[in-house]
């Protein structure tokens, strides 16, 4: 097996050395005259940080309402050195903060926080979704039990959403078929 590649190593300590403040800069960053630049990694560390905090914030923000924005910045730069991106796209960072504000010590006394996070989660994924083919009151109504699922949006199917309201109440059916059937006379007649 041959050793890694001196780039990719420093790229590694560089990258995994940004989210934790206490940690040593890197040796492979120097700055002028090859002198050491702990000062200046520092702030790039902090930039990373504040960019990552106000993600959260961005598809949080019902979390940091109830939370006070002191409090959820706080929390959510614990999330920040606990889970790394692991996109370049910033709105898909956080896909976990549900998870991390349901176990934080901090938020136990409300336990329900979670579920808003889940919810501010699914709002923005169905957002950016793929477009699913409008589905009228007719055609709603004549796919049989088993079939339904497939007949959700791309990300609410992925998430197992359907299935459970479809089975959990049988008035889901005509309540949705409204609902979409009003969208799609929306989306056809070009309505906001």
């Amino acid at each position: 097996m041959l050793p890694p590649e001196p780039e990719l190593v420093s790229y590694a300590a560089f990258a995994s050395a940004l989210l934790d403040p206490a940690g040593a800069t890197p040796a492979v960053v120097t700055g002028p005259a090859g002198k050491g630049s702990a000062k200046r990694y520092n702030v790039y560390r902090n930039n990373i940080t504040v960019s990552l905090v106000n993600a959260l914030a961005a598809v949080y923000p019902a979390v940091q309402r109830i939370t006070g924005v002191e409090f959820f910045r706080a929390m959510a730069r614990f999330h920040v050195r606990a889970t790394p991106p692991r996109s370049p796209l910033l709105f898909e960072y956080g896909h976990d903060f549900p998870a991390f504000v349901e176990t934080y010590e901090y938020t136990r006394r409300l336990p329900w926080l979670a579920d808003v996070a889940r919810i501010e989660r699914a709002w923005l994924d169905a957002h950016h979704a793929g477009d699913a083919e409008p589905l009228f009151v007719d055609a709603l109504a004549a796919f049989p039990p088993e079939r339904r699922q497939k007949r959700c949006s791309p990300d609410i199917r992925r998430r197992g959403l359907c299935d459970r309201h479809f089975r959990r109440s049988p008035s889901f059916v005509p309540i949705a078929a409204r609902l979409l059937s009003a969208r799609s006379m929306r989306e056809h007649l070009k309505m906001p």
